[in-house]
């Protein structure tokens, strides 16, 4: 990956995040009663995953490790090589797995699901946001 493909996908991290605190104030009544806000939010977290994706794959060829053919085996594979821990990438699995959802079968997605990702979930992008942006500065 490139530095300046690392930086644009860092900032999408952080200006999505930005995004989607001023969302997360949303009481769940609310939120779940605006369509327009659920797509805005389901756009975003499937942004801040893609992101996230792009650069885990970027640390598994730095790595030399075993690549995966989908975003789910990505972050099994920097796990199991103890890049991060099992408790992150068992929630970016689950990240991925909502990204999956929304993407490919987005009217099975719930305005509820939406908002347990929205409240719930975010800390693990910064997680591993913070560790992605560490490895892949050291090795520029």
């Amino acid at each position: 990956m490139t530095r300046e493909s690392m930086e644009k996908h860092l900032w999408l991290i952080d200006a999505n995040l930005r995004e989607l605190a001023a969302k997360k104030a949303l009481p769940e009544n609310q939120f779940c009663a605006d369509t327009t806000v659920q797509s805005a939010v389901v756009n975003w977290v499937v942004q801040l995953v893609e992101s996230c994706s792009k650069m885990a794959i970027a640390i598994i060829n730095l790595r030399r490790l075993k690549p995966s053919e989908t975003y789910r085996g990505v972050f099994a594979a920097l796990g199991r090589s103890g890049v991060i821990t099992p408790e992150l990438q068992s929630r970016m699995e689950a990240l991925v797995a909502f990204r999956n959802a929304a993407v490919h079968i987005y009217w099975d997605v719930t305005p509820r699901e939406i908002y347990h990702i929205l409240q719930n979930d975010l800390g693990a992008i910064e997680e591993f946001a913070r560790i992605a942006k560490t490895i892949l500065v050291e090795s520029q």
